[in-house]
C-alpha cells in the first residue's frame, strides 16, 4: 500500500531567511540544526525519500521534521 504523498512546503522568503540564520549558529544544538537544513531541504525537494537521501537520515526523520 503506498504512503500518501506529503503536503508541499512553501516556506517565504521571511521563513527561509530565519532558518538559514538560525542553523548557523554556533550555540544551536546540533539536533535543531538538522531539524531545520531538513525542512530547507523539503522546501526544495518535495519528495521525503529524496530528502533523506540527501541528509543521509532515515525517512520516519524526515517525516517527522516536514
Amino acid at each position: 500500500m503506498p504512503t500518501p504523498k506529503p503536503l508541499p512546503l512553501h516556506l517565504s522568503d521571511v521563513e527561509r531567511e530565519g532558518l538559514e540564520k538560525l542553523i548557523k549558529r554556533h550555540t544551536l544544538s546540533q539536533q535543531k540544526a538538522l531539524r531545520g537544513r531538513i525542512v530547507l531541504t523539503a522546501d526544495r525537494v518535495q519528495n521525503n525519500s529524496r530528502v533523506a537521501r540527501e541528509m543521509k537520515v532515515e525517512l520516519d526523520t524526515v517525516r517527522l521534521w516536514r
